[in-house]
C-alpha cells in the first residue's frame, strides 16, 4: 500500500540559560496535560509550551534539581490540598520537602522521566526522585527517592499499575525495576536483568536497593 508521504518540520528548544552560565541541553522528555516536561543535562527540569517550546515559567520549575526556588504568594488553602493526599506526607511538611528537594543541588543529568496526576518522577545518575508538581502558589517539593546502586542510571521510565502509582525503571546495568508509591516504606522489586544469558530472579523485594521516603 502506498502510504502519504510527511515532511517533519523540527522546533528547536532554546532552553534558559542556565544560572551558572554552563551550558545546558535537553536530555529527556515526557508530555503532561498542558505541555511538555523537559530534563536537561544540568538537572533542570522545565515545563514547556507545546507550540512555542517556551518555558511555563522560568521561576521554580517543576522538579527541578539544579534550579533554586523563589517565593511565592501564599496560596489559597484549596491549592495546596494536594501535599495532605499524597501517601504518606503529613500536614505542614511542605517546607521540610522543598528544603530536601534544593538539597539536591548538583546531582548531575536527568536522564529519564515519567509522571502520574500528581507527581513528576525524574530519574538521574544512581538516584531516582518523585516531586509534587509545580501549580499556582504551591512549589514543586521533594516527595521521595530510591537508590538504584552505585554506578547506576535510569536510562527509561514509564508509569501505570493500580490507579497509576507505580513505576518502573530500566536501569543502566540491564535491570527492570518496579517501585510502588504506596504502601510505605517505598522498596524496589526486582523484574528482572537484560542480558544474553539466565535472567537473575525476578521476584521478591531488592533490600539493597531500597528507597527512602518520609
Amino acid at each position: 500500500r502506498q502510504w502519504e508521504k510527511h515532511v517533519l518540520k523540527g522546533t528547536r528548544c532554546e532552553l534558559p540559560a542556565h544560572p551558572s552560565g554552563s551550558e545546558d541541553t535537553p536530555s529527556a522528555h515526557c508530555w503532561y496535560p498542558s505541555g511538555l516536561y523537559v530534563g536537561t543535562t544540568l538537572g533542570r527540569v522545565l515545563a514547556l509550551d507545546t507550540h512555542t517550546l517556551l518555558p511555563h515559567t522560568t521561576a521554580n520549575p517543576p522538579g527541578s534539581l539544579a534550579a533554586p526556588s523563589s517565593p511565592k504568594e501564599e496560596a489559597p488553602p484549596d491549592s495546596n490540598a494536594l501535599l495532605g493526599q499524597l501517601f504518606g506526607a503529613q500536614e505542614h511538611q511542605g517546607a521540610r520537602l522543598l528544603d530536601a528537594a534544593l538539597g539536591s543541588l548538583g546531582q548531575g543529568p536527568v536522564t529519564a522521566l515519567a509522571i502520574n496526576r500528581d507527581l513528576v518522577v525524574v530519574g538521574g545518575p544512581e538516584v531516582v526522585r518523585w516531586y509534587t508538581h509545580e501549580r499556582a502558589g504551591v512549589d514543586a517539593a521533594l516527595y521521595c527517592e530510591a537508590e538504584l546502586g552505585p554506578g547506576a542510571s535510569a536510562v527509561s521510565m514509564d508509569m501505570g499499575g493500580q490507579d497509576h502509582q507505580s513505576v518502573v525503571v530500566g536501569v543502566s546495568d540491564g535491570r527492570v525495576l518496579l517501585c510502588e508509591v504506596e504502601p510505605v516504606p517505598y522498596e524496589w522489586t526486582a523484574m528482572g536483568r537484560a542480558s544474553a544469558g539466565p535472567q537473575d530472579s525476578v521476584h521478591g523485594d531488592n533490600s539493597e536497593y531500597a528507597a527512602g521516603g518520609d
